[in-house]
């Protein structure tokens, strides 16, 4: 399952950050794994190896989205949000 929110924030997308004209598709792969992300972050007594995933998750997400010095989508409110949902209850 974790393996789902895992290939659209970094396999997918990664094969397609240098190619021409993919901001429209990086840019819903990164809302479908917000999403995917959201649900599984909503999961009553998660185990520890699930929460680090997510965490490890939403910090690749807050950088796809507009960390600052990196090529993002230029949703630069985002990395502070994900940023703050990186550690949930660890």
């Amino acid at each position: 399952m974790r393996s789902l929110a895992r290939f659209p924030l970094f396999d997918a997308y990664d094969r397609l950050a240098d190619a021409p004209g993919t901001v429209g598709v990086r840019a819903r792969l990164a809302d479908t794994a917000r999403r995917y992300l959201d649900r599984l972050r909503a999961v009553p007594g998660a185990p520890t190896d699930l929460q680090l995933d997510l965490a490890r998750s939403y910090r690749r997400l807050a950088t796809i989205e507009g960390l600052i010095g990196t090529a993002n989508l230029g949703k630069s409110r985002y990395p502070f949000i994900h940023h703050q949902m990186e550690m949930p209850n660890l």
